[in-house]
C-alpha cells in the first residue's frame, strides 16, 4: 500500500502566492497511459519544494515525479487516473506530488471530422482551398491533412502550396495547412504535438514555424479570415533535429483560457528547400 497524506504546500514565490492541496504518495513513480503527456524532464532540482514550483508555475502540470537521490524532477499533464502509480524501492527516494485540480486534458482523436486542406492561407486570412494534385494549390495525392490525424507516423501531409512536384525552394509550402472543427462542442486547446514526414530525407520539410486560429462560427463563414483569432505563433517543435517518423517537442499554447470549436493551422515557415511542407502527425491536447 501506498502511504497516502494531504498536505498544504505555502508557496512564497509571489506568482504563487496561494494555499495548494498537494496529495503525497511516497516510495512511488507515476507512469502515465501516454507518454505524451509528459510536460517537463528536469535535472539538478535540490529539494522537493523546488520541483513543486516548478509544477506551480505551468497551468498545465497536474503531476509531478521527485526523485531525491537523483535530484530529477519530472512533470506530467496527466491527473492520477491518467496513469498508474508504481512501487518504487527506498534506495531511489521518489514520491509522487498529485496537485489538486478538477481538470483533465485529453488527446484530441479524430472520427468523422472533416479536415479542410488549404493554402495560399495567412492568419486573420480568408482560407483557400487545396486540392488533390501535383501542381500549385495542391497537397500530394496520397499527402492530404488527413493523415495527420491517422495515428500513423508513417504517412504524411505534404501540401506545395506556390510550388509543385519538380520545384523546391524555401517558400514551397508555406501559407499552406489546414481546419477542423472537433466534435463534443468547443474545447481548449493547451498544447500540441507534431511529428515528422517518414522520407528519409525530409529534414528540409519540417516545419519551422506556425500559427494556430481559433473560431467558434460555423459552415462556410470558417472560409472567411475575421471568423479566426489567434492563439499561437510560433514553434512547431522540430528545432532540434528529431530523426523520421518521430515527434518533435512539446509546444505550449501561451495562456489557454478560451474554448474554440475550431483550429487552423498554418506552417508559416520550413527547415529546408524542397517541393512542399510536411509532418506526420498533429497532436492536440485539449481540455
Amino acid at each position: 500500500m501506498f502511504s497516502t497524506i494531504i498536505i498544504i504546500f505555502l508557496v512564497s514565490h509571489t506568482i504563487l502566492s496561494t494555499t495548494t492541496p498537494v496529495t503525497v504518495y511516497n516510495n512511488a513513480y507515476f507512469y502515465p497511459t501516454d507518454t505524451h503527456y509528459l510536460l517537463s524532464n528536469l535535472s539538478s532540482i535540490s529539494s522537493v519544494n523546488d520541483c513543486l514550483c516548478q509544477c506551480y508555475n505551468n497551468t498545465i502540470c497536474f503531476t509531478a515525479n521527485y526523485f531525491g537521490t537523483t535530484h530529477q524532477c519530472i512533470l506530467y499533464f496527466a491527473q492520477l487516473n491518467q496513469g498508474q502509480l508504481r512501487v518504487a524501492t527506498a534506495a531511489i527516494d521518489a514520491s509522487v506530488y498529485s496537485v489538486e485540480n478538477n481538470t483533465t486534458v485529453s488527446f484530441f482523436k479524430r472520427t468523422n471530422e472533416t479536415v479542410y486542406n488549404i493554402w495560399n492561407t495567412t492568419a486573420g486570412g480568408s482560407s483557400i482551398y487545396a486540392v488533390s494534385g501535383y501542381y500549385s494549390g495542391n497537397y500530394y495525392p496520397t499527402g492530404p491533412a488527413q493523415v495527420a490525424f491517422d495515428g500513423n507516423l508513417t504517412s504524411r501531409a505534404c501540401n506545395y502550396g506556390a510550388c509543385n512536384y519538380s520545384f523546391g525552394a524555401l517558400a514551397c509550402g508555406e501559407k499552406t495547412g489546414f481546419y477542423l472543427t472537433m466534435n463534443g462542442g468547443p474545447k481548449v486547446l493547451v498544447a500540441f504535438y507534431m511529428s515528422s514526414g517518414f522520407e528519409p530525407t525530409s529534414r528540409v520539410r519540417d516545419p519551422m514555424t506556425i500559427t494556430i486560429e481559433g473560431s467558434n462560427l460555423n459552415g462556410s463563414t470558417l472560409i472567411l479570415g475575421s471568423s479566426w483569432t489567434l492563439i499561437y505563433n510560433g514553434s512547431a517543435g522540430f528545432i532540434i533535429n528529431p530523426g523520421r517518423a518521430a515527434w518533435g517537442t512539446l509546444q505550449l499554447i501561451p495562456n489557454p483560457l478560451t474554448a474554440f470549436a475550431s483550429y487552423r493551422l498554418l506552417v508559416t515557415s520550413k527547415q529546408g528547400s524542397d517541393t512542399c511542407s510536411s509532418y506526420g502527425e498533429v497532436l492536440f491536447a485539449v481540455r
